[in-house]
Parts: structure tokens; sequence; C-alpha cells
């Protein structure tokens, strides 16, 4: 299993298999105008594909430069990524996927922009 795994060991791997994927990429991260709140870089944000209700990954973001983003603001950014092994063909060039902090509260979005070259990873 994955270190980003570790907080959730209580996943008993015999019942339930889970096969993941580690996406390490460059990424395009924005928080909405609207967001109660900002982001903070090298945070582990709650992260939703699109039109899924409940289904959430783990991953962290390092920005490029600044170390928070307020509300509207943007910034590219290096994502780690741990998703399951079905969903890591959606990580390509100009796919988008929501983050959140805490259950339902969307704050904003990252965008694949490219993978990150193993140097980097």
């Amino acid at each position: 299993m994955h270190p980003l795994l570790g907080s959730l060991a209580f996943i008993d791997q015999q019942e339930n298999p889970l096969s993941e994927a580690l996406i390490c990429a460059r990424v395009r991260v924005c928080v909405e105008p609207d967001a109660r709140s900002g982001l903070e870089s090298r945070r582990l944000p709650n992260h939703r594909i699109p039109g899924r209700s409940t289904d959430y990954f783990i991953g962290m973001l390092e920005f490029v430069g600044p170390s928070f983003l307020a509300p509207g603001e943007c910034a590219d950014a290096t994502a780690r990524l741990l998703v399951l092994e079905q969903d890591a063909n959606l990580f390509k060039q100009g796919f988008r996927w929501e983050i959140h902090l805490g259950a339902g509260n969307l704050i904003g979005w990252a965008e694949y922009v490219a993978p990150l070259s193993e140097d980097a990873a």
C-alpha cells in the first residue's frame, strides 16, 4: 500500500482489495472567487472527480511560487495524487477535478497539464 494511504490503515485489504495508482503531474489550481477559504500549498485537500457524489481521492498540491491561494487566485502546481487504478486513465491534458476542504465544501478545481518528469517525481 502506498504511504499516502497510511491514514486509511483501517481498510481491510482482504475484504476490500484496492488497486491504486500514483499520479505525479503538473497542474493548474484555482480557488473559486466565492470560496469560504483559500488553500495552502502542501496541504492534503480532498479531491473528487466531477459527477461522482462520494468518491474522493487524496493528494498533495505544491504551488509553484505562492504558499497560499486566496479566493479567486490561481497558480501552477505539482500534484501527487493517489487514485483508484481504474480512474488513472482520466488524468490527461485538460482533465479537471474538484478540490474540497472537508466533504462537500468545494473550494476550487485543478486541471491536469502534463506528467511530472521522472526527476521531479
